[in-house]
């Protein structure tokens, strides 16, 4: 063997602890994402099946859900990806948050046993989480108590991702997954009364009303265009704070 060949030998069995060491750190990083950035319980994340992906990064989902897979790598730079969301929803509050309510949800059985308790419940516990701004249709119906358990579910889910149009295939099936899970089967919206004023809270003590509107115009807003620099312009909706 001549010297630059002994020489590339032991490069390579140099850099093959070193390339298992950054696989390690790797596999240790995503395990602890699961539960500190995607708000898993540690049982749930024991169920995890790990792989790499072939160019330096790890795929990784959990047994009952083989196509909800998540990704993590950093080369060239740090990056990571859940199934469920694709960054096209600026008011979109993290995994944790999410799946903090839903675990809260599922271990107390709030939409199993939707009364005006777990109404109270969901929406405290949705206030707790601090980065989920309710909609007006589950604000207003939680606190109206006349929103069914199943479209309670739907708006959740319009909280956390945007409309439907935006979410990923997982983030469907999720949604069907907590339904199913409760008993229950996907319903007709629910429909805002219209012109309705309702008051959304936050978590740090605050809290604005909101009146969105097309038909039912406030009466302030009819005495705005009463002026005469708008003489014959009409309102055809719009939404107040």
């Amino acid at each position: 063997m001549n010297k630059r060949l002994l020489c590339l030998v032991l490069s390579l069995a140099l850099l093959a602890p070193l390339a298992q060491a950054a696989g390690d750190d790797l596999l240790l990083q995503a395990k602890a994402d699961l539960t500190e950035v995607y708000g898993y319980t540690p049982a749930d994340a024991e169920a995890f099946e790990f792989e790499e992906d072939g160019q330096g990064g790890l795929r990784f989902w959990h047994r009952d859900h083989p196509l909800w897979v998540y990704t993590l790598g950093d080369e060239p730079y740090k990056y990571g990806q859940t199934p469920f969301y694709r960054g096209n929803f600026p008011r979109y509050p993290g995994e944790a948050a999410i799946r903090q309510v839903l675990y809260m949800a599922k271990e107390n059985g709030w939409f199993e046993n939707w009364d005006q308790t777990a109404m109270h419940a969901l929406r405290q516990e949705i206030l707790a989480a601090g980065s989920i701004l309710p909609t007006l249709s589950l604000s207003y119906g939680l606190s109206n108590g006349d929103i069914t358990a199943a479209q309670a579910v739907e708006e959740f889910f319009i909280s956390c991702l945007g409309q439907p149009v935006l979410w990923t295939l997982p983030a469907r099936q999720w949604r069907d997954e907590v339904l199913k899970q409760s008993g229950l089967q996907a319903e007709r919206a629910y429909v805002l009364p219209d012109g309705v004023s309702v008051t959304v809270s936050q978590a740090a003590g605050a809290s604005l009303i909101r009146t969105e509107f097309q038909r039912n115009i406030p009466g302030f807003v009819r005495e705005l265009f009463s002026h005469p620099r708008l003489s014959g312009w009409t309102c055809l909706g719009g939404v107040v704070n």
